[in-house]
């Protein structure tokens, strides 16, 4: 787990209690971001396993950027995936584990960008299966990795 951690840029301290976090670097942040700008504005679905990325990303794009996760209360989660399917949305930061079931984000083309892979190769899957699914003609997904982004577009 610390080595996912600290491949993604950061890292929290050394106990399960110890919630505090420790800024490592910015590149898998640049490479996002550098992603999300080569989109131009379409929408973009950004996975993120740790809250240190959730928080660099906000520092990022701005802290109003909207994210559903844990703590989100389930009324946030259809009025975020009401405005998703709107295309009112141009970014939507999200937990793997916390919208790989129950959601249908699938109203707009959009792009899947995962910041890191999840442990978990069904909360995997499912997150990618929000935004596609079988018959949609086209969309993005990439996860960026040190030194090259991995990519594939359907």
């Amino acid at each position: 787990m610390k080595c996912r951690q600290i491949a993604n840029g950061g890292l929290y301290g050394g106990t399960p209690e110890d919630r505090s976090q420790f800024f490592i670097h910015d590149a898998k942040t640049d490479a996002v971001e550098s992603i999300v700008e080569e989109l131009g504005g379409k929408p973009c679905l950004i996975a993120t396993s740790f809250e240190h990325d959730r928080d660099r990303l906000l520092e990022r794009f701005g802290s109003d950027t909207p994210w559903i996760g844990g703590g989100v209360p389930p009324r946030r989660f259809k009025e975020l995936e009401e405005a998703w399917n709107l295309g009112a949305l141009p970014i939507l930061l999200a937990q793997p584990q916390s919208v790989a079931h129950g959601l249908n984000l699938q109203g707009v083309p959009s792009a899947i960008v995962k910041m890191a892979l999840t442990w978990n190769l069904e909360d995997d899957d499912q997150f990618t299966r929000r935004v596609w699914r079988q018959g949609r003609k086209s969309g993005w997904w990439s996860t960026p990795s040190s030194p090259r982004t991995r990519s594939m577009r359907w």
